[in-house]
């Protein structure tokens, strides 16, 4: 397995000779972003959100937006999922990504009013400067899936009525993928990183057939790969975020995990109250759930979670699946936390962790003791703040996880980066 000290945009083009810039015409290449890698745009009509107007002409930038975040109340309250099922938009709020295809909608989550990528925002930019150095165009071979990242893997290629996107992302990047192979006479090449390394895991699982995968995929690259998701993602869900400690220490969990997007200053920068809200919209969006450690991948005995006296909860237990009816707290969670927690696994299906059936290449980093793999707590009472067991990962997701691809029949590659982090591996 090759190893490097650090990730190469060659890396990319070296997967297979379907990235070759000699070659003519290029492979057409679809950039799937991850956690909080898509900007995201809103749009009220007769809504009912604390801070805000019922209802706007336009769209506007709601992800990331420093102009937006400064008015906390609204744009705090535009983030939250809820409804009777979970994880559906407030009444009357519509949120989208950018046009599916758009690969301005990955290079930076904000822009001035001059058009340019703000720099504290920067995500896919120099991925994208790269490769059209190669001779990629935007639009022509080179090509982007933004998606509302809030919603999990099995809640944006949900089909139901009402024309949201968890209704359309799906048929669109599968269209965007036959009409960018049928242009060019090569099949694509899909290239995704962290959460989107579990969108294409899904779509190529459970939403198109092994036919039209081989005729259309060239292969897959996985970077930093968020496969049975992450311990600290536990944290979001038993804390409640009430002193400076848990708050200082959401500001690390959280920038290591959305690393793939947005660089710590920002989130770091942000008001106490507005960090606090932030956290605590992130308890209502499926993603979080989608992220919680998976046995399958941890082994039902690994721990995540310990404390005095023997305390100690593992991947296979901290939902306490067999006493869901006792009391309100359910595991390490709260009640309702778990039955979501089920009710989302169920919905993601064990196809999402197997191999794809494409060629695949499998990047991830690694380095000693950078990443967290447990919680600990200093007594019984798992509603105190915990501090964080750190093991062997990318910053954000340990390495167990990250290089599970490596393991698939289909892994044509795989490449370890020496001290890799999630985003910095881009």
């Amino acid at each position: 397995m090759p190893s490097f000290s650090f990730m190469p945009v060659a890396l990319l083009l070296a997967a297979g000779s379907a990235l070759s810039a000699e070659m003519a015409p290029r492979a057409p290449v679809i950039l799937v972003p991850g956690l909080m890698g898509s900007g995201l745009f809103a749009k009220f009509e007769n809504a009912n959100v604390p801070g805000c107007t019922s209802s706007t002409t336009d769209w506007y930038r709601l992800w990331f937006s420093v102009s937006a975040a400064l008015e906390s109340e609204c744009w705090l309250n535009s983030f939250q999922l809820e409804g009777e099922q979970a994880f559906e938009p407030r009444k009357g709020v519509q949120v989208t990504a950018d046009a599916v295809g758009s690969v301005r909608g990955v290079e930076y989550l904000d822009y001035d009013i001059f058009g340019s990528g703000i720099g504290l925002t920067k995500y896919m930019a120099d991925l994208i400067e790269s490769l059209k150095g190669q001779g990629y165009t935007p639009w022509e071979d080179l090509f982007a899936a933004p998606y509302d990242w809030r919603r999990g893997p099995a809640g944006l290629f949900e089909e139901k009525e009402g024309g949201t996107e968890g209704s359309t992302f799906g048929p669109d990047l599968k269209s965007l993928i036959e009409n960018s192979v049928a242009k060019s006479g090569r099949k694509a090449v899909l290239f995704s990183h962290s959460l989107g390394t579990l969108v294409t895991n899904f779509f190529l699982n459970k939403f198109v057939s092994k036919e039209w995968k081989d005729r259309h995929i060239e292969r897959s690259v996985y970077v930093g790969g968020a496969f049975g998701g992450a311990p600290a993602v536990l944290w979001a869900l038993q804390t409640e975020f009430s002193a400076e400690k848990d708050l200082n220490l959401g500001t690390d969990i959280f920038s290591g995990l959305s690393r793939s997007s947005l660089p710590l200053e920002v989130v770091s920068l942000l008001p106490q109250a507005t960090r606090k809200g932030l956290f605590d919209a992130a308890k209502t969006f499926e993603t979080t759930y989608s992220l919680l450690p998976d046995p399958k991948v941890y082994g039902e005995s690994f721990v995540v979670a310990s404390g005095p006296d023997g305390l100690s909860f593992t991947a296979g237990n901290f939902t306490g699946t067999d006493r869901l009816e006792d009391g309100d707290t359910v595991g390490l969670l709260k009640k309702k936390d778990a039955e979501l927690a089920l009710k989302v696994k169920k919905r993601l299906g064990e196809e999402i962790l197997d191999d794809p059936g494409v060629p695949s290449v499998c990047v991830f980093g690694t380095a000693p003791d950078s990443t967290p793999v447990a919680l600990k707590f200093d007594s019984d009472n798992t509603k105190k703040s915990p501090s964080l067991v750190l093991g062997d990962g990318d910053g954000a997701v340990p390495t167990v996880a990250t290089s599970w691809c490596k393991g698939w029949e289909g892994s044509v590659r795989s490449v370890l980066v020496e001290k890799g982090g999630n985003f910095a591996m881009l």
